[in-house]
């Protein structure tokens, strides 16, 4: 379980969290010291854990302001972590890259999860705004990946794409990336992926 770093990336409702869940409460059951981290910009479930398919079984997770911060944080513990899981890595700064490999380094397993696609259907952009990585070069800096499918909410077959509704209608292309608020997401099929396209 420990000789790995691996990423679990693909749609919502594809089962990323709870796999992450359930790889914590291994971990623990077998002794491991387990730590686990979310971006505060996810600030839905602030602090916690929770699998959308399975809310009943949350877990407490650290919120952090950006990458650096996870890697201070672990090392500023008493007993230095063997695993280090991360939710919703898709939305912190470029700097997960070098985490990714100190981690290693310091010979922590790291198990993260992620959507490797945005609402538009193209790889999910990582937070600096001057430059141009995603989550399709995060993967590399992985020793597996793991993609997920949910199953679309239209037709029921296995869904890729993740779906913004805003008031009831597909979010637009030029919507920003990142939205937390009113809008709702869907699973589904790329023939039922909507975008609104500009006028």
């Amino acid at each position: 379980m420990l000789d790995e770093n691996v990423l679990f990336c693909g749609p919502m409702y594809s089962g990323k969290s709870k796999k992450l869940i359930d790889t914590a409460d291994k971990a623990r059951a077998e002794g491991f010291q387990c730590l686990i981290y979310k971006p505060k910009k996810d600030s839905r479930d602030y602090g916690i854990l929770r699998s959308r398919d399975y809310p009943e079984n949350p877990i407490q997770a650290t919120p952090v302001a950006n990458a650096h911060d996870i890697f201070d944080h672990v090392m500023n513990q008493e007993f230095k972590p063997d695993i280090v899981i991360i939710d919703e890595i898709m939305l912190f700064d470029s700097a997960i890259f070098g985490i990714v490999d100190a981690l290693r380094l310091e010979g922590i397993a790291l198990y993260a999860a992620g959507l490797d696609l945005d609402f538009r259907g193209l790889p999910f952009r990582l937070g600096d705004p001057d430059l141009s990585l995603t989550m399709e070069d995060l993967k590399a800096q992985f020793d597996r990946v793991e993609t997920f499918v949910a199953y679309c909410c239209v037709c029921g077959k296995k869904a890729s794409r993740t779906q913004r509704i805003i008031d009831g209608k597909p979010a637009k292309q030029d919507d920003p990336l990142i939205l937390i608020g009113s809008e709702e997401y869907q699973a589904r099929c790329k023939k039922h992926h909507e975008v609104k396209k500009l006028n």
